[in-house]
């Protein structure tokens, strides 16, 4: 644990999956732009099992990731390459974050199961993530978007449409520095949690624990 980053504040709703079928998602979050932390997703305890440390390692030692100290480094700017998963797993600052595509990733996207209702939104594509504590994502926006924590533990800070902005600031630079001065909604997704993040909503995300999952970005017709 990252304990001196961890925070108790819950700011957007937390939702049992089971309390909010289908049309109670569509009207109260999709609709409105409203993001939503869902538990107890149906299969995601499917990937857990398949996704434990020693026998992801194994399986997927090879998988070609991105790499740098944000996501898509690169193309901000910062450093960043394309690693193996195995030479990735040696860097203890690096966060790995990358678009999966059929043919380089096929095994691992087969491994994901159907997450009940959220598994039929029109996907756009998917992301896989994987980091120590510390690593995490700046502030960004993108259309609709759902992620799944398989482990670990994630820190959310996110903003209102039209009131937050990209940067290319490593997180925890981003926490000491700009944060205390921002005014931000907050809120902590455990494993197992999948959190909605409707378009244009600006986000930022501390690990505070080693975390994996996957991100889907997606088309909202409510929102297109």
């Amino acid at each position: 644990y990252l304990s001196d980053y961890r925070t108790q504040k819950q700011e957007i709703d937390v939702v049992d999956y089971q309390d909010l079928p289908w049309q109670k998602f569509q009207e109260r979050y999709a609709s409105c732009a409203k993001p939503v932390l869902i538990r107890g997703v149906p299969n995601v305890d499917v990937l857990q099992k398949k996704w434990k440390r020693e026998q992801f390692e194994r399986r997927f030692a090879t998988l070609p990731v991105e790499v740098g100290d944000i996501p898509y480094a690169r193309s901000l700017g910062r450093e960043g390459g394309l690693k193996s998963f195995a030479e990735y797993r040696t860097s203890r600052t690096e966060y790995a974050f990358v678009q999966l595509h059929p043919k380089q990733h096929g095994g691992l996207l087969n491994d994901i199961p159907k997450l009940g209702y959220i598994s039929n939104l029109v996907e756009v594509h998917t992301q896989f993530y994987q980091g120590r504590a510390g690593t995490g994502a700046p502030m960004h926006l993108h259309i609709d978007a759902w992620n799944c924590l398989v482990y670990g533990e994630k820190r959310w800070f996110l903003m209102p449409p039209f009131q937050g902005a990209y940067s290319a600031m490593p997180i925890r630079q981003w926490v000491n520095e700009l944060y205390p001065s921002m005014q931000v909604l907050e809120c902590t997704q455990r494993a197992g949690d999948i959190l909605y993040v409707p378009k244009y909503w600006s986000h930022a995300v501390l690990n505070t624990r080693e975390s994996i999952g996957i991100a889907r970005e997606f088309f909202n017709p409510y929102l297109s």
